[in-house]
């Protein structure tokens, strides 16, 4: 569950305004992609990926390698996937347990700068892609680009 006490011009908004301007953070983009989620069937989510390794004044750290939630209304099953890893793809099957793919699309939330963000002079600067998939079946492969939240739709035969 997520929830923001404070909406705008505040740490983790998810609006920045100023006079009559307004613009939508990419805190705002990542609540728009899990909003699929909300009313929908949770459905388990097994995820296996390598952890990130780094180091900080504590020592050495790891973090999950891929993180997500699954949920399913009516024939359509949403994954919400995150890949922290900074600059790099990571690859990975997705095996429906009894069930198949017809067809999907997919949502990128991710620029090639981690510390891009959006401002009054340019608002779309972090802001997500949407494109079809090409998938069908009981196991996909999909490609998580790097530093990314990334909302799969799947439609089930």
């Amino acid at each position: 569950m997520g929830c923001i006490a404070q909406l705008v011009n505040c740490l983790q908004s998810l609006f920045l305004a100023t006079g009559d301007r307004c613009l939508c953070t990419p805190n705002y983009h990542v609540f728009a992609i899990y909003a699929a989620h909300q009313g929908a069937r949770s459905v388990p989510l097994y995820v296996e990926a390598a952890p990130v390794r780094y180091a900080d004044a504590r020592g050495d750290q790891t973090l999950w390698g891929l993180a997500g939630s699954a949920s399913r209304r009516g024939d359509t099953l949403t994954l919400t996937v995150v890949n922290p890893r900074l600059g790099v793809d990571v690859e990975a099957a997705i095996n429906l347990a009894g069930g198949a793919v017809k067809s999907g699309r997919e949502t990128v939330l991710t620029h090639a700068d981690p510390a891009a963000h959006n401002t009054f002079d340019a608002p779309g600067e972090v802001a997500p892609r949407e494109a079809p998939l090409d998938v069908a079946g009981a196991t996909i492969r999909h490609r998580f680009q790097a530093q990314s939240v990334t909302k799969l739709t799947l439609d089930l035969v």
